[in-house]
């Protein structure tokens, strides 16, 4: 089966990024591929080049699937190489950035939780920086959290329960950004255990992939990413080996055959196991009591990378149930102390 060219992909270290995946599908009509690298996660303790090897692993996969954009549903790859990675790529690259300017508009003490890369990362800096600036009420304090997505990681696959107060930094603040996005997970939680709001930046990262999506339109530039002058070359983790251009073009065959590297929604999983929909978002509408779409809005989804079992399986019990969506319900199957 072949994973269609032209489509969007979502880029992560593992689950945190099927939040933001989540916050983008209403309405995209396009085919997603959703690439988790769990096997090395968490990012957030790894050395700067480390990160962007790990990175560009993906984005050469997206490449070579000419894929129309790709999302950073990370927060510790944007603040380390998101720079780069728009450099060396054809294709537009949204970034993940915490809603550090939303929640300073309040003023008051804003705890940022973040992995240990994003708090050493200047882009990361740069951006405190400014909105302290613009929002001289704002009392902005970065707080590394160098376990908690690691936490976030264990729980969903083994249901371990997350020592959350011992996570997180004490304090009283009057806002909370959630730096992460494996932390969305836990947005409820840690909403009451400071009694504050708090702030993630989801929705930003939708609007930004949809501003990009439109403006492409209206140019009159084609979605589809063009084919570069000379086919990036596919490094897999197994072997080392790049691929050469004949087999950069057959990639979306050779990944559909297979079966550790993708899987796909609507198809037979194990034996005796029901078949599920083709149409996950059509089965979203319907489970939430919303109007089903127009034919256009539903997208395929697509898992490739080291996490694709896990994903697949935390993406159906999270977000394809009742209600389980973004905001306040995210999360809410995850075991706490």
């Amino acid at each position: 089966m072949d994973i269609p060219e032209g489509g969007i992909g979502f880029f992560d270290s593992g689950l945190g990024g099927l939040t933001v995946l989540s916050a983008c599908l209403d309405g995209l009509g396009l085919p997603v591929c959703y690439y988790g690298d769990n096997a090395r996660a968490p990012y957030g303790g790894l050395p700067e080049e480390k990160i962007l090897a790990y990175a560009e692993e993906a984005f050469d996969a997206f490449s070579a699937l000419r894929v129309r954009a790709a999302v950073i549903a990370c927060n510790t790859v944007t603040a380390v190489c998101a720079d780069r990675l728009r450099e060396k790529y054809p294709f537009p690259v949204v970034g993940a950035e915490p809603a550090v300017r939303v929640a300073a508009r309040r003023g008051g003490r804003i705890f940022v939780l973040v992995t240990p890369a994003t708090a050493q990362s200047g882009r990361f800096l740069s951006l405190c920086g400014r909105v302290g600036r613009e929002f001289p009420a704002a009392r902005i304090s970065v707080c590394p959290c160098p376990e908690l997505a690691g936490w976030v990681e264990r729980s969903v696959r083994t249901g371990e329960k997350i020592p959350l107060p011992s996570l997180l930094p004490s304090g009283k603040p009057d806002a909370v950004v959630l730096g992460c996005t494996h932390y969305v997970f836990l947005r409820e939680e840690i909403g009451a255990l400071y009694g504050c709001p708090v702030f993630d930046g989801n929705e930003g990262i939708a609007r930004e992939l949809f501003r990009i999506l439109s403006s492409r339109r209206a140019c009159g530039r084609p979605l589809a990413a063009t084919r570069p002058s000379r086919p990036p070359l596919l490094t897999t983790a197994a072997d080392g080996k790049g691929l050469s251009e004949g087999e950069v073009d057959g990639f979306s065959r050779k990944a559909a055959e297979r079966e550790e590297l993708c899987f796909r929604f609507g198809e037979k999983t194990g034996k005796g196991e029901e078949e599920k929909e083709k149409n996950i978002r059509s089965r979203i509408f319907c489970e939430i009591g919303q109007k089903r779409g127009k034919k256009g809005d539903f997208s395929e989804i697509f898992f490739l990378g080291s996490g694709k079992t896990v994903n697949k399986s935390a993406y159906e019990q999270m977000f394809v149930g009742k209600k389980r969506g973004m905001g306040g319900e995210t999360g809410s199957k995850i075991p706490k102390s």
